[in-house]
């Protein structure tokens, strides 16, 4: 167990702690590897948090492993699968296993559930990628104009464009990215 892992163990002990709190400045620093052992430490403890399924979900697709990330929303109780959530994470597990007309209607649902960014973009890009680029682009163009400029959904809406042959669009789509004080 590393270093950070026993420092997040102790947070989470510690009374009146936020444990999802402690594990997602975990996920926002990177450190995915903790951020699991410490998840998975919490879904062995009896009565372990309710969202500790949905975070190891998180953290495990952002290490690269869906299938461990299914074996994680497998854990999940039944009214946190009503989540937009859990919608985007299923969509990433079914995407990766070449799946995508049933990520696809994950992400809609989800789309339509919130005003999840992610869920949206996901959803754009496996439009794109099978060529339904009018709808791609639909869905992308309701984040352009937003501040700051999102680069991915700029790049991907300017391809979008571009395969609908409306290439003076496309330029216009990517010249927002001037602006943006940083890029990928």
């Amino acid at each position: 167990m590393t270093l950070a892992a026993l420092a997040l163990a102790a947070l989470l002990s510690a009374p009146g702690a936020g444990e999802n709190d402690s594990i997602e400045a975990l996920l926002e620093a990177g450190d995915f590897e903790a951020a699991a052992a410490a998840l998975e430490g919490s879904l062995a403890d009896p009565g372990g948090g309710t969202e500790s399924a949905l975070l190891l979900s998180e953290c495990y697709l952002q290490m690269r492993l869906p299938e461990k990330a299914a074996g994680a929303l497998a854990l999940a109780p039944p009214a946190l699968r009503a989540e937009p959530r859990y919608s985007y994470c299923m969509a990433e597990v079914l995407a990766s296993r070449g799946e995508t007309v049933e990520a696809e209607k994950l992400l809609e649902k989800a789309v339509g559930a919130s005003t999840d960014f992610r869920s949206a973009f996901r959803l754009a890009v496996l439009l794109y990628e099978r060529g339904a680029y009018q709808r791609a682009e639909k869905i992308l163009a309701r984040r352009a104009g937003r501040d700051p400029p999102d680069y991915y959904c700029a790049i991907y809406r300017a391809r979008s464009l571009l395969a609908l042959d409306r290439p003076s669009e496309a330029i216009e789509a990517l010249s927002v990215l001037h602006t943006a004080r940083s890029t990928p």
